[in-house]
């Protein structure tokens, strides 16, 4: 195995730990993770919101709950997933990380980010 294939595994681990820790570890429950400093001050969910507690879903097979908590993350981990294994390839296809990281792409999610932090708080204003 080549050196710099090597040093990437430890994100394997990594990843394998958190995946441990949430599938322990209720977020909504528990006083260990961190709650969202942006709604406590402004009431408002910030488009992470519910993460901590979708991921914890998505986890012990709730989808239909995983996608209440948050859904922009439950349907952006495939691209997330994406993003990670781009970033451990990117000296060996550095053609296909510089084709993915074009500024229309970067400002494709921003974008999606912000019209989420938008009708999340928007929608319930709208039907209550």
């Amino acid at each position: 195995m080549r050196a710099a294939a090597l040093r990437r595994l430890w994100l394997i681990p990594v990843l394998a730990l958190g995946a441990l820790l949430y599938f322990l570890v209720d977020p909504g429950e528990s006083a260990l993770m961190p709650k969202c400093i942006f709604k406590a001050l402004t009431g408002l969910d910030c488009p992470g919101c519910g993460s901590q507690r979708a991921l914890h879903a998505l986890l012990h097979g709730h989808l239909l709950e995983a996608l209440r908590m948050n859904a922009l993350l439950v349907l952006m981990l495939p691209l997330i997933g994406f993003m990670i294994w781009l970033e451990t390839v990117r000296k060996s296809r550095p053609r296909l990380y510089a084709s993915f990281y074009r500024p229309w792409v970067i400002w494709s999610v921003g974008g999606v980010i912000a019209a989420w932090f938008i009708v999340r708080n928007l929608l319930p204003a709208l039907f209550s």
